[in-house]
C-alpha cells in the first residue's frame, strides 16, 4: 500500500507541474519499509530461463566462437530477452541485471589489474607505445567522423565530433574478457594435452605445448594493448564530460556562445593519473621497502591471525569465521576503498578497481620474492589476492555477474530505431571505418618492431660474433621490459655442458634467430583488433550527445546520426572479439603473439629491481 500510494503521488505530482506551479511542492513519504511481495510464476520462470540459458548458450558459442562466446553469447541473450526485441524481462528485473552485471565489471577489473604486467608496462618504451597506439585509437575515428561524415553524410561538424567521440572508445571490460577467455582456453587445452600423456618432440612438440598453454595478459602484446585500452577508458571520461558541454550545430553559429569551464574537463584527467601515479609511488616506496624490511614479523603476523581464526572455528560457535573469511572482506574492503576514491575525484571506478588489483598483486609479488624458499606455500595461502579470486569470487564472476554485465549491454542496443531509411547502409559502412580507425592503432607495433630490429643488426654487426647476438639479446631485452624464455630443457642442456666453451655460443644464435624469424604483423593485428571492441562507454556518450539541446530545441546529434552511430558501435562490439577468437586459432598467428619479441615475458627483471 505504501508503495501504491508514493506512485500515486509521483504521478499527481507529475501531472500538477504540467497544469500548475503550485503542485511543485508535492513531498513524497519516506520509504520506511519495502512490502514482501512474492513474485509472479511468469516473473519465476523468465528469469530462470534466462539465467539458464545464460550457462547454455555460452557453452554453445564456445564451440562455435571460441575465445568470443563469453561476449557475444550474453549480449544476444540480452537482444532477445530485453527492450530491443521483445521486453520479455520486465523493465525492473532489467535494471536490477544491469546494476548486478557492473559488479562483475569491476571484478573482472580487479583481476585485471592483479595479473596485467605493470613490470613490462615501466618500460620507457613499452609505455611509449602504449601511448600512441592508445592516442591513434582515439585520434583516428574522431579525425575520419569528422572528415567523411560531414562530406557523405551532411552532418554538422559538432555532430560529427560527438559521433567520433564516441566511437573512440574502447571497452575496457571487453578487452580483459576476451584476452582472459583465449589465454585460460589455451591453458586448458595444455593441461589436457599434459593429461593425455602425449610425447612431446624436443623443439617442435614443446614450442606448442608453450604456445597452448601460454597467458596473452603475460605477453607483451597483452601489455601494451591494456595500457592503451586504459588510457582509452581515460579519455572516454573527459570525452563524455566535453559532450554534454557542447553546442549544436544551428545554435553554434549564433551570438550566444556555450561556455566550457576547463576544471570540469580536465578534472577526470587529472583525477585518473593521480590515482595511478599514487598508486606506483604508494607501491615503489612505501610497501616495497615495508615488505623487505618487516617480511618475517608480517608473515608471524598472518600465521598467528591464521592460528587463531582456525582453533576459534573448531572450538567455538560465536565465531564461525575462518582465515579465508577474514582475508575476502580484507580484499573487497581494500577495492571498495579504490572504487570509493576513484567515484569521489570524478575518475573512473573502473581505473580505481584496477590499481587496487594492481596494488595486491604487486604486494603478494614482493612477498613471494622475500621469502623465496616458501614462495609455494605464500601462493596456496588463504591470505594471497590469487586465492581470494581463484576460490572465492571467481566462480559467482564467471557464472552470473559478467554473463549479467554483458547482457545488460545487449539491453542498452535500441534495435527498433536501426531499421530506417539510409540508417542500414550507413551504419554498416560507418561501422567498417571505425573499426579500421581503430584496428589501424596497431600498426604501431610494425613501427617499433622494425625499430628493434634494425636497433639489434646493428649492435650485432658492432660486436660480431655470437657474442654480439648474445648480447644485443640481453641489452636489448633489459631495455624493452621483454627477455627470451628459456625452456627447462635448454637449462638441463647449459648445465650439463657448462664446461663445454661451445655451447652457450651455439644457443644464443638460435634464440636471436628465432626472434627475427618472428613476424610482427600478427602481434600487430592482435592489439588493433582487440580495440575495436567499444561496449558500454560508447553507448554513454552517445545517449549523453543524443540528450543535448540547444537554443530553439536543436539537438546535438539528430535521431539518424543517432542510428549510424549505435550501428558502428553495436557492430564493432560484435566484431572485434570474433575477429580475435577466430584469428588466435591459427596455430601460427597465436606463436607469433605468444612467442617471440612480443610474447612471455620473464618476471626475473622485475624482481630484481
Amino acid at each position: 500500500m505504501e508503495e501504491a500510494l508514493r506512485s500515486t503521488v509521483m504521478l499527481a505530482a507529475r501531472s500538477g507541474s504540467s497544469t500548475s506551479s503550485s503542485s511543485a511542492d508535492v513531498s513524497l513519504p519516506p520509504l520506511t519499509s519495502l512490502s514482501y511481495i512474492s513474485p509472479s510464476i511468469p516473473t519465476i520462470l523468465t528469469l530462470s530461463s534466462f539465467i539458464l540459458l545464460l550457462s547454455l548458450s555460452t557453452r554453445l558459442f564456445s564451440r562455435l566462437l571460441p575465445g568470443s562466446a563469453p561476449v557475444l553469447a550474453p549480449l544476444l541473450l540480452g537482444l532477445i530477452y530485453g527492450a530491443p526485441l521483445s521486453s520479455i524481462l520486465e523493465a525492473h528485473l532489467q535494471r536490477s541485471i544491469s546494476t548486478i552485471g557492473y559488479l562483475g565489471l569491476i571484478l573482472l577489473l580487479v583481476q585485471g589489474g592483479s595479473e596485467t604486467r605493470l613490470d613490462v608496462l615501466s618500460s620507457l618504451a613499452n609505455a611509449v607505445l602504449a601511448l600512441v597506439v592508445g592516442l591513434t585509437g582515439i585520434g583516428l575515428p574522431i579525425l575520419f567522423s569528422v572528415v567523411v561524415l560531414p562530406a557523405a553524410f551532411g552532418y554538422g561538424r559538432v555532430e560529427s565530433f560527438a559521433v567520433g567521440a564516441a566511437l573512440s572508445s574502447t571497452s575496457l571490460g571487453t578487452v580483459f574478457a576476451v584476452i582472459q577467455t583465449l589465454g585460460s582456453g589455451n591453458r586448458d587445452a595444455s593441461e589436457e594435452k599434459r593429461k593425455e600423456g602425449e610425447t612431446i618432440k624436443k623443439g617442435e612438440g614443446e614450442g606448442e605445448e608453450d604456445d597452448a598453454g601460454m597467458d596473452l595478459i603475460n605477453t607483451r602484446a597483452g601489455t601494451v594493448l591494456i595500457g592503451a585500452a586504459l588510457l582509452d577508458d581515460i579519455i572516454g571520461l573527459v570525452l563524455s564530460s566535453v559532450v554534454v558541454t557542447l553546442p549544436p550545430d544551428s545554435s553554434s553559429s549564433s551570438t550566444t556562445k556555450a561556455t566550457v569551464a576547463p576544471w570540469p574537463l580536465a578534472r577526470p584527467i587529472v583525477a585518473s593519473v593521480l590515482i595511478l601515479a599514487l598508486t606506483a609511488l604508494l607501491c615503489r616506496w612505501v610497501l616495497r621497502p615495508l615488505i623487505a624490511t618487516r617480511h618475517t614479523s608480517i608473515t608471524h603476523s598472518f600465521s598467528r591471525c591464521h592460528s587463531f581464526l582456525t582453533r576459534r572455528t573448531s572450538t567455538s560457535t560465536w565465531l564461525p569465521l575462518t582465515s579465508s573469511d577474514l582475508a575476502l572482506v580484507a580484499f573487497v574492503a581494500t577495492v571498495a576503498a579504490f572504487a570509493t576514491i576513484a567515484e569521489e575525484t570524478k575518475s573512473s571506478i573502473l581505473i580505481g578497481v584496477f590499481c587496487a588489483g594492481a596494488m595486491l598483486a604487486y604486494c603478494s609479488e614482493r612477498m613471494e620474492l622475500a621469502l623465496r624458499p616458501l614462495s609455494e606455500k605464500i601462493k596456496s595461502h588463504p591470505w594471497h589476492p590469487h586465492k581470494v579470486l581463484s576460490d572465492r569470487l571467481l566462480p559467482i564472476q564467471n557464472g552470473l555477474l559478467l554473463p549479467f554485465f554483458f547482457a545488460s549491454i545487449g539491453f542498452a542496443i535500441p534495435l527498433a530505431s536501426l531499421f530506417h531509411g539510409k540508417t542500414v547502409w550507413r551504419g554498416i559502412i560507418f561501422a567498417g571505418l571505425m573499426g579500421f580507425a581503430k584496428c589501424a592503432a596497431g600498426g604501431w607495433v610494425l613501427l617499433a618492431d622494425w625499430i628493434e630490429r634494425r636497433k639489434e643488426g646493428r649492435q650485432g654487426g658492432r660486436e660480431g660474433g655470437c657474442e654480439g647476438l648474445d648480447g644485443s639479446t640481453r641489452s636489448s631485452g633489459g631495455e624493452l621490459g621483454y627477455e627470451p624464455e628459456v625452456t627447462p630443457s635448454d637449462r638441463i642442456e647449459l648445465g650439463q655442458t657448462q664446461g663445454v666453451e661451445s655451447a652457450p655460443q651455439i644457443q644464443a644464435p638460435v634464440q636471436a634467430s628465432s626472434l627475427r624469424a618472428t613476424p610482427a604483423w600478427p602481434p600487430a593485428l592482435f592489439v588493433g583488433a582487440s580495440l575495436i571492441s567499444r561496449g558500454e562507454i560508447g553507448y554513454l556518450i552517445l545517449n549523453l550527445a543524443r540528450n543535448v539541446t540547444g537554443a530553439g530545441g536543436a539537438k546535438l546529434v539528430n535521431d539518424e546520426a543517432f542510428a549510424v552511430g549505435i550501428w558502428a558501435i553495436t557492430l564493432n562490439t560484435l566484431v572485434g572479439p570474433l575477429v580475435v577468437g577466430i584469428m588466435l586459432q591459427n596455430p601460427s598467428v597465436r606463436k607469433a603473439v605468444c612467442k617471440g619479441r612480443w610474447g612471455g615475458v620473464s618476471r626475473k627483471d622485475a624482481h630484481s629491481e
